[in-house]
């Protein structure tokens, strides 16, 4: 069950990623456009996730016309929400571990290679 949940929660954050890059503006731009800028990526993430990730946020927010208040309160909405999905995925990988021998585990780990998400 709770790999169902991961592996649905992982395939509707790519669908989502994939559509707000792909999907041409419709918005009005708001009066005072932002551009954000994003903190570096934590360590242990590719060099290049915080650069994709600021240029993905900094789309958004010229698409959608977000005010500088809006677009750091939707990067800290988004941020909790990445957080929770890498708690779930941590807490379904150590239950796996406690049900499939270590063997079993390094073979499922390499057909499943963990997401790059913080």
């Amino acid at each position: 069950m709770n790999k169902q949940i991961t592996v649905i929660l992982l395939t509707l954050a790519a669908a989502f990623a994939a559509q707000a890059e792909s999907t041409p503006s419709t918005a009005a731009p708001a009066s005072a456009p932002v551009t954000t800028t994003i903190a570096p990526a934590p360590t242990g993430l590719p060099k290049n996730f915080a650069t994709d990730h600021g240029k993905r946020m900094d789309k958004v927010a010229k698409e959608l016309g977000l005010t500088e208040e809006q677009a750091t309160k939707m990067k800290a909405i988004l941020e909790e929400k990445h957080q929770k999905i890498k708690a779930i995925h941590d807490e379904t990988r150590a239950k796996l571990q406690a049900v499939l021998t270590p063997e079993q585990f390094s073979k499922f780990d390499n057909m499943h290679p963990r997401p790059h998400h913080p």
